[in-house]
């Protein structure tokens, strides 16, 4: 069971979020970072959930090397270097022209210069090098 209300307050207006017996009375900016914090985390999981399955049964990639490929792929989101979001990242051909990249709403663009099978195998040899890695880190 999870509730969300609003109450007016001596000092302003609160946000009350109820999980089972649990109870939060949360200041309007707090509850809108706790909100953020929520989407944040959905939309992480969904597409962990998503990278797993494509790497399953579309690469019959076992499942202890597809949880590399996301402790990896999480290590990389949280790294400070990452751009703005942490998600988006680029794979690039061995003379440094992009591929295909990633971008932070999860739009997968590729370069028109490659064919879909170039950019698939070069993301198929970076999943191999990630998850041939030991702890998941190339």
């Amino acid at each position: 069971m999870f509730q969300v209300e609003t109450i007016l307050s001596e000092t302003g207006g609160k946000v009350i979020v109820r999980l089972a017996e649990y109870e939060a009375q949360l200041d309007p900016l707090d509850a809108q970072r706790f909100a953020l914090a929520l989407v944040e985390a959905a939309a992480s999981a969904r597409a962990e959930s998503w990278l797993v399955k494509f790497l399953q049964e579309q690469l019959e990639v076992e499942i202890g090397a597809a949880a590399r490929v996301i402790a990896s792929f999480r290590d990389y989101r949280s790294a400070p270097a990452a751009a703005p979001g942490g998600m988006p990242f680029t794979i690039v051909s061995n003379d440094a022209r992009e591929i295909f990249r990633i971008t932070a709403d999860g739009k997968v663009i590729v370069n028109p210069d490659f064919t879909l099978d170039e950019a698939t195998s070069a993301f198929w040899r970076a999943v191999e090098k990630v998850a041939a890695a030991p702890g998941g880190k190339p």
